[in-house]
């Protein structure tokens, strides 16, 4: 457990192993490291070196009130490879951090060996129905409403104990931070260059998933020119927690055709 000084703000994350194969996990919005170690990193085969961050604004890292955009957020994981000098490594990215990683492909896919996509931002169109992110914003920091927002991403009634876990994370989130994820404006750039891609991807959906619209994830999938896609069909947006096992022989499979 580390920080690190990156574009002037410190950044916590996490090390796990001591592999050869760097790999890192980056978590989605109101979420944070923490949802990684138990799930996956603790599975993976011991040739890799893992690490997890909390993305600004999130967890333990700064409580920052400005700079939660997909652009700011792959600037600071590219930093962040530059200064531990990973690349090329895999990504790992779910929902806001699946975005990120694609937006990291878009500015400097040289430094991506691989990336793994788990019901991911897409970058088509906004991040959700206008009315929908008014009133995300308007809620924002109400112990009520984040559990009721977290408990509708599942598709069956998680554990006391995960929920405790991702509603205690979620209300360390700022209100700015609440604001600038989901202005309008926060879209990738250079998606234009979507097409271009090479990097070798694979796309997770949950078929029915209700967070982040499926039909854009599919579009996603297919416009990655070296995508492979495999969807869960009867799974929604928090497969990752509710099926690790599943999402992991998945993510494991794809990984290994990338050693």
């Amino acid at each position: 457990m580390s920080k690190i000084k990156i574009n002037n703000i410190e950044l916590y994350y996490e090390e796990h192993g001591s592999g050869s194969e760097p790999i890192m996990f980056v978590h989605g919005f109101l979420i944070s490291s923490k949802m990684w170690h138990d799930l996956y990193i603790s599975r993976l085969p011991a040739k890799y070196h893992a690490y997890a961050m909390d993305m600004r604004g999130h967890g333990q890292s700064n409580q920052i009130k400005h700079g939660c955009n997909l652009v700011q957020l792959a600037d600071d994981i590219y930093q962040f490879s530059q200064q531990l000098q990973l690349a090329p490594f895999l990504y790992v990215g779910v929902s806001m951090g699946g975005g990120v990683g694609v937006q990291l492909a878009l500015d400097h896919p040289e430094v991506l060996k691989g990336l793994v996509l788990m019901n991911t931002v897409t970058g088509f169109g906004l991040l959700g129905p206008p009315l929908y992110m008014a009133l995300f914003r308007l809620m924002a920091r109400k112990r009520w409403f984040l559990k009721m927002l977290l408990k509708s991403a599942f598709k069956r009634p998680p554990s006391d104990d995960m929920m405790q876990l991702f509603l205690d994370e979620a209300m360390l989130v700022s209100k700015e931070i609440f604001t600038e994820w989901t202005h309008p404006n926060n879209r990738m750039q250079h998606f234009e260059r979507l097409s271009h891609v090479k990097v070798p991807t694979l796309v997770m959906i949950g078929g029915k998933d209700t967070v982040i619209p499926v039909d854009g994830q599919h579009r996603l999938a297919d416009t990655l020119p070296n995508a492979k896609k495999v969807v869960f069909e009867d799974e929604g947006h928090m497969m990752g927690a509710e099926i690790p096992e599943d999402v992991f022989t998945a993510m494991n499979a794809f990984l290994e055709q990338l050693s």
